[in-house]
């Protein structure tokens, strides 16, 4: 799990950061945009794909 940015320009959405997670057994990775790097942004991020 890593947190990219903040990325110059930001997206149309106004997202800024990369949320990048990699499965550790088939080293799958999953980058999910994020506008903040609050704790309850990045939470609400991971439990939607711990979640699937």
């Amino acid at each position: 799990v890593d947190i990219v940015g903040p990325l110059d320009p930001p997206t149309a959405s106004g997202n800024r950061f990369i949320l990048v997670v990699v499965e550790h057994a088939t080293r799958y990775p999953e980058a999910i945009p994020l506008r903040t790097t609050t704790a309850p942004a990045v939470a609400k991020a991971l439990l939607g794909i711990f979640s699937r």
